[in-house]
């Protein structure tokens, strides 16, 4: 629910925003489905140990992660502007982490999930492709920021 609102929003802001628009939103769109199409490639060919090693490493990733955005909502929270180089910063390594997930997520979903739980396999590709559009989106509109 949490990300449905922080897209639609999101996507306000980029209709209004010159340089993005419609445009920028589908080619959000694409670059998300590009990237599924090549992390479903790289995540179906791990090894076990290539596998793990790299779920590891974009877990560590994420939790570091959510602490740059919770420090980021308590400056903005508190009032203390964020420069535009570090939205660019943060918006770019998002594009980089969810990208890492959606290969994570293919090499896991056939190792973790049964046939009959379709439901949780579905609704973790899904989130992985919204937090995914959502930062490729961030990324345009704050590089096409005056």
């Amino acid at each position: 629910m949490l990300s449905g609102y922080t897209l639609s929003g999101l996507v306000f802001v980029a209709l209004g925003t010159q340089g993005v628009g419609i445009e920028g939103i589908a080619i959000a769109a694409l670059g998300c489905g590009v990237t599924f199409v090549v992390a479903r490639q790289i995540g179906s060919n791990l090894s076990d140990q290539d596998g793990l090693a790299l779920t590891q490493t974009i877990q560590l990733a994420l939790i570091a992660f959510l602490v740059v955005i919770v420090a980021q909502f308590a400056l903005a929270f508190f009032g203390v502007y964020t420069p535009t180089w570090l939205e660019i910063a943060i918006s770019g390594f998002g594009v980089f982490l969810f990208a890492g997930v959606a290969v994570v997520d293919f090499y896991i979903l056939p190792r973790s999930y049964r046939d009959e739980q379709y439901l949780p396999a579905a609704l973790s590709m899904y989130l992985t492709y919204i937090n995914l559009f959502i930062f490729i989106l961030r990324l345009l509109i704050s590089l096409n920021r005056d």
